[in-house]
């Protein structure tokens, strides 16, 4: 682990994600009937990125927090989707464990 005084070099950008993963939002569709979004949900968004998938379920669930490693994406998810029911934060699920507040939550869906 990297201490917080030297963070590890970001390599993702959403345009570089977009351009070498364009096909991860065609499969959306078929992960969601998979995940079958209910009002009620409270969602985990490991590896939320730029936010594009998570964008597909925010409307039929209560609440996303979409987690992703890369601050660039989590920069462009908040920018994008960030409301009332969809919250993004800079987290290395490596270390999820030291992150009290997400592990200690209740969640439907992750």
């Amino acid at each position: 682990m990297t201490s917080d005084s030297n963070p590890p070099k970001d390599h993702w950008t959403s345009e570089a994600y977009s351009s070498s993963a364009s096909f991860v939002p065609k499969l959306t569709q078929t992960l969601l009937r998979y995940l079958d979004p209910k009002p009620t949900d409270r969602v985990l968004d490991i590896g939320c990125g730029d936010g594009k998938f998570t964008e597909n379920f925010i409307p039929a669930v209560e609440y996303v927090l979409g987690v992703d490693s890369s601050p660039s994406m989590i920069e462009s998810a908040t920018k994008d989707y960030s409301g009332t029911k969809a919250e993004f934060k800079v987290v290395d699920c490596r270390y999820l464990e030291k992150e009290v507040s997400i592990v200690n939550a209740t969640w439907d869906k992750v």
